[in-house]
């Protein structure tokens, strides 16, 4: 799922985008409480502080899908386990966005992460300079409204059951463990 599937490939200034939004009482380094309590309960320090682009995010969901073909798959990794490179790889986005502020619509930054990430490699930066895997991350976003997805976070558990919105660890654990229940029957 894109937040902001319109946005230029350039992204857009962060605060214009902000005063755009919610006006000029917008604040740039507003995090929401709930987020901020839940952040710093897994030692997460946020700062939206330093977050100076609302970025188009297709050239990092284009390097999801790169890392999946040439690691989690080569790999035979399941998708979103823990020990994919592709959930790594995730987190760094996360992190990097998040965390350290950059724009994760900007090739050198996302090849930046990919070595942090120790999955870079010589043709990766030819890849995001050309289509590559487009049509596969469009074919994707284009399942989320059959999907019910209209957010992220959003988890599917067995293509059938939608945990909407970010949940608490323990929130996401309980309805796991139900929904494993109500599928196995």
């Amino acid at each position: 799922f894109m937040l902001y599937p319109y946005a230029p490939q350039t992204g857009w200034n962060r605060f214009e985008f902000l005063q755009r939004r919610f006006g000029s009482s917008a604040d740039q380094s507003h995090i929401p409480k709930r987020l901020r309590q839940e952040a710093e309960e897994v030692n997460l320090e946020l700062r939206y502080d330093l977050i100076q682009y609302t970025p188009n995010t297709m050239l990092a969901h284009r390097l999801m899908e790169w890392c999946y073909l040439h690691f989690d798959v080569l790999e035979e990794v399941q998708p979103g386990t823990s020990n994919s490179a592709q959930h790594q790889l995730a987190d760094l986005l996360f992190e990097g966005y998040f965390c350290r502020g950059l724009n994760v619509g900007d090739i050198d930054v996302l090849i930046r992460l990919a070595e942090e990430a120790e999955i870079a490699d010589r043709d990766l930066r030819e890849y995001l300079l050309s289509s590559g895997g487009t049509q596969e991350v469009n074919k994707q976003l284009a399942r989320a409204p059959d999907l019910d997805i209209v957010g992220v976070p959003s988890y599917l558990m067995q293509r059938r059951f939608l945990l909407p919105g970010a949940q608490s660890e323990d929130t996401i654990a309980k309805i796991i463990t139900r929904a494993k229940i109500k599928f196995a029957s």
